[in-house]
């Protein structure tokens, strides 16, 4: 109880914009948060600029009347970094990495996914897949294509290729060892 009064009160101190409880907030609680950044892929440039927008969006929050906090503060603040720090990675992967040159009259040769080994490696790969896949019996590859690529359960399977629920599992495992040898 003495621990939620004074949370309390503390957070009324950074409802009013106390200074001094911004900065006690901010000491508390970086470090924990910026933890979290800095050990998923973050830089410590990352960490400070995800703890800005939590603390931003915090106070925000704090200005609504409605608002109240029933669990520890460092957690609720935790909670919106990982939240925020996950956003922007997935945004990130979705947009693709950009590249800031810092003299623009410096010219860089754009790479195309063809220029990298590995993507090399990925297409002689997926030629020999879909090549094993092409040589399977048409039983064998319905099955590999309604797990992997449709993503239907075993039990639906069993019911639109007429197999028991119990051979479905046997029958895939059979199917993935000769995609196996066909691909080598």
């Amino acid at each position: 109880m003495k621990i939620i009064s004074l949370q309390k009160d503390f957070i009324e101190k950074l409802r009013l914009g106390d200074s001094q409880a911004i900065s006690e907030l901010y000491t508390q609680t970086y470090t924990y948060c910026a933890s979290f950044v800095l050990k998923n892929s973050g830089t410590n440039d990352d960490a400070k600029d995800i703890f800005q927008e939590v603390l931003f969006a915090f106070i925000k929050k704090l200005r609504s009347k409605d608002f109240t906090i029933e669990h520890d503060l460092k957690a609720y603040l935790f909670t919106i970094t990982k939240f925020l720090w996950l956003k922007r990675l997935r945004d990130d992967k979705k947009n693709g990495l950009q590249l800031v040159i810092d003299d623009p009259n410096q010219h860089i040769e754009p790479i195309t996914e063809n220029d990298l080994p590995e993507r090399k490696i990925l297409d002689t790969r997926q030629q020999r897949l879909y090549q094993g896949l092409k040589q399977l019996k048409e039983d064998c590859r319905q099955l590999l294509n309604f797990t992997f690529f449709d993503k239907i359960g075993d039990k639906e399977i069993a019911k639109q290729m007429g197999y028991s629920y119990a051979f479905v599992p046997q029958k895939r495992r059979r199917c993935i060892r000769k995609l196996k040898t066909l691909m080598v």
